[in-house]
């Protein structure tokens, strides 16, 4: 099981950058987002491959014809909050408001429910397992922001992906593969890892689990993308890393797997046998 998703969002909403925090800042910014997003859709639809798409209920504001565009094409539309910050920023109430924004100004757009989310960066631990139960309680059933080390060990598509039982709110969790070395991640299967690599890593690390989720961003197949003068070297280095052959390297990709959406993923599922974690639980 191949699981492909992307992040909508642009190249300011790096976690960490100064104008992430103002999102006053964010109209006034020079962006290829739409052209990005076009150029996506076009390699999915030439080669009929299925995606999630997490967008940001900011984006789905002020790009509603390209959100629609992705969602007319077939394709699942999930929240990735709408202001994209880190859930050590927000208080419950605010969390709860900032999704609930995000969820509606989809809904109303597309006229389609939302039925999965993913936190920025992936941030979400047992100090904020309360943000669980505000999804369950706003019609969100599948979450993708769990990180899994996979630790050099065939990941079987029976054990992942699980339940997430938080006060008797359960959302259906489809995990991110990555690879630990002494507490930080060398690998993690899309973005940046997938631009930096040479892609026999990442076909390698997919032909040896039977589960695999995948991510990516518009900005990992932008190659008019400038340096950032807020950024010092190596992370300007970072963010521009490989992409000039990520697209050719995605082409591959999507030539040599098949790969499908989390809802299409879902129906696949014998969820009867899948794993329960709750709170105490590690993941």
């Amino acid at each position: 099981m191949n699981i492909l998703t992307f992040d909508i969002e642009d190249w300011f909403h790096i976690l960490g950058h100064p104008i992430n925090n103002d999102i006053s800042r964010w109209k006034d910014q020079k962006s290829n987002l739409e052209e990005n997003i076009d150029k996506i859709l076009g390699l999915l639809l030439e080669h009929q491959q299925k995606a999630t798409f997490f967008v940001l209920g900011w984006i789905t504001e002020r790009y509603p014809q390209s959100i629609r565009k992705i969602s007319e094409a077939g394709f699942e539309i999930g929240s990735h909050t709408h202001s994209h910050r880190r859930i050590k920023e927000f208080s419950p109430r605010s969390f709860l408001q900032d999704v609930e924004r995000s969820i509606k100004i989809t809904e109303d757009t597309l006229g389609k429910k939302v039925k999965s989310f993913r936190f920025p960066g992936f941030q979400i631990s047992t100090e904020y397992l309360w943000a669980l139960e505000t999804l369950s309680d706003l019609g969100v059933e599948f979450d993708s922001s769990v990180q899994i080390n996979y630790q050099n060990t065939r990941m079987q598509y029976k054990s992942y992906p699980v339940y997430l039982e938080v006060n008797g709110h359960r959302l259906k969790e489809f995990p991110v593969p990555v690879r630990y070395l002494f507490g930080q991640i060398v690998f993690r299967s899309g973005s940046g890892f997938f631009r930096f690599f040479p892609y026999r890593s990442t076909k390698t690390f997919l032909k040896r689990n039977n589960y695999n989720l995948l991510y990516y961003h518009p900005r990992d197949f932008d190659i008019e993308m400038l340096d950032e003068e807020n950024y010092n070297f190596l992370r300007n280095f970072k963010n521009r890393a490989g992409i000039k052959s990520s697209i050719p390297k995605f082409v591959r990709l999507l030539k040599e797997f098949e790969f499908s959406d989390i809802q299409t993923a879902n129906e696949k599922i014998n969820w009867e046998e899948s794993r329960v974690f709750r709170h105490h639980d590690k993941y």
